[in-house]
């Protein structure tokens, strides 16, 4: 074999380094392409802040239970009676039970 045909094979030859590819994670601002559509005005600036709201003030109390049950019995003084008639009979029934 000749010189010339060792030289050759990838076996043999001296070993060349590349040179390794930099890449970097900044890309000058001349490279980047602008926007297809401009965005929206609202989309660029944030929307302005409003102070926060003061709480609401209550409701004026309305008419308590027993005005509403006055008022209820007033109207129609028949569920007084069948109140006073139910209440009775619970009472008697503790009372019985408590006989025993």
């Amino acid at each position: 074999m000749t010189d010339d045909a060792q030289s050759t094979s990838p076996s043999t030859a001296e070993p060349t380094t590349e040179q390794p590819t930099v890449v970097t994670a900044a890309t000058p601002a001349a490279e980047t392409a602008p926007p297809a559509t401009p965005l929206p005005p609202s989309a660029e600036t944030p929307p302005p802040v409003s102070p926060p709201v003061p709480p609401a003030a209550e409701p004026p109390p309305g008419p308590s239970t027993t005005d509403k049950l006055a008022a209820m019995l007033d109207e129609r003084p028949e569920l007084g009676a069948g109140g006073a008639l139910a209440g009775g009979i619970v009472f008697a029934l503790i009372l019985k039970r408590l006989g025993r």
